[in-house]
């Protein structure tokens, strides 16, 4: 794998580009069949589900079996990639070449942090309090409503 820092004309870092050779299918993938899913890591089932029609949402059942190829950020760790982007983009992608069950496959990648997600943050949300609300609840089966979030059974 090689991978190369992306920068603009005028040279502001805006990315990481990795190019992945020789590994066709990824360890952690999703599958589908029809309205079903199945998202499995080293061959493990690790997330099964079905989208109900008219796509307005999604029954899963997680299994205990994923693993996260991140490690736990130690706390000075993260103090000292803090303001950077770049050293947090080569930092997760030596993650992603070295640890078993990522989600990478062939061809080029791009780890940067932005985004063309929309952000729908209230101006009084806090960012833990919004990040908390994107959690999707249920273990080990829930519901996902595509307007209303989730609930769990």
């Amino acid at each position: 794998m090689q991978r190369g820092d992306v920068t603009r004309d005028e040279g502001t870092w805006v990315g990481l580009s990795l190019d992945v050779q020789d590994r066709r299918r990824p360890d952690l993938c999703v599958l589908t069949a029809g309205p079903r899913l199945l998202v499995s890591q080293l061959s493990r089932p690790v997330l099964l589900a079905v989208v109900e029609k008219p796509l307005q949402g999604v029954d899963f059942w997680r299994t205990d079996e994923y693993r996260s190829f991140v490690p736990p950020l130690r706390a000075d760790v993260g103090r000292a990639l803090a303001g950077s982007p770049q050293r947090w983009a080569h930092r997760f992608a030596r993650y992603l070449i070295d640890s078993p069950g990522n989600p990478l496959h062939e061809g080029r990648w791009l780890l940067s942090c932005e985004s063309s997600l929309p952000r729908w943050r209230h101006a009084a949300t806090s960012h833990a309090e919004y990040w908390s609300s994107m959690l999707v609840e249920g273990h080990p089966d829930g519901y996902i409503d595509w307007f209303l979030r989730s609930t769990s059974f």
